[in-house]
């Protein structure tokens, strides 16, 4: 998931008017969810994650799958998707020992932070 997450927020970046964090979510799970259904599921996952020239084994690809499918219905709804954002991003920022205030700062503008001195 890491590596979607960093791969997404790169192109945002990228972008000539950069998206907010919250914009560059949608937009990633707009680009799996290709049936429009409102969901990911495994197929559209690895289809996803291919053209972003991120390689999964299958194994892994059925654990990522199934650790974001929260209520395992077979697809990752957009709130799942959120949680597994927001997750990874909170790790990144907390291996980097960011005060919580900073940490608040930065969960609000979506915003990447150097690390705490």
């Amino acid at each position: 998931w890491r590596k979607l997450i960093n791969k997404m927020k790169a192109r945002t970046q990228q972008a000539d008017e950069p998206m907010t964090e919250d914009r560059a979510m949608l937009a990633c799970f707009r680009q799996f969810d290709t049936k429009n259904c409102g969901r990911i599921a495994l197929g559209e996952l690895e289809s996803g994650l291919a053209a972003l020239e991120i390689e999964v084994p299958p194994e892994d690809l059925a654990e990522l799958f199934q650790q974001a499918d929260l209520n395992k219905d077979g697809g990752i709804g957009m709130n799942e998707f959120v949680l597994i954002w927001k997750k990874m991003r909170l790790e990144d920022l907390m291996s980097h020992r960011i005060s919580k205030r900073r940490l608040t700062d930065v969960l609000k503008v979506g915003q990447p932070v150097a690390p705490a001195a």
